[in-house]
């Protein structure tokens, strides 16, 4: 979970794992974030591109800025999705 105020800017880091837990290289790939209302899953709010930081080898990181949260208010859902180097979509966690 996390807490914000609407208007502030925040950090969120997504790190990407295999089925074994083990951290999977992520180079060439890439992220997107879409943040829904809670319980209207059709209705996308803010979608966000992210990048691949590198390091760990793993992790994507997405900047929200204030002119992207100033309007929110209430529970959201977020949902990232990886594209890999061969453009298959991977969706890691969803909360």
């Amino acid at each position: 979970e996390i807490y914000m105020i609407a208007g502030s800017k925040h950090t969120l880091y997504y790190d990407i794992y295999d089925e074994n837990d083990a951290p999977m290289d992520m180079s060439g790939a890439s992220i997107e974030l879409r943040i829904c209302e809670f319980g209207r899953p059709s209705n996308v709010t803010l979608i966000k591109s992210g990048e691949y930081i590198g390091s760990p080898i793993n992790r994507f990181c997405v900047e929200l800025d204030s002119e992207d949260t100033v309007h929110l208010s209430g529970k959201y859902v977020q949902q990232p999705t990886v594209t890999d180097e061969l453009e298959e979509e991977y969706l890691p966690s969803q909360g």
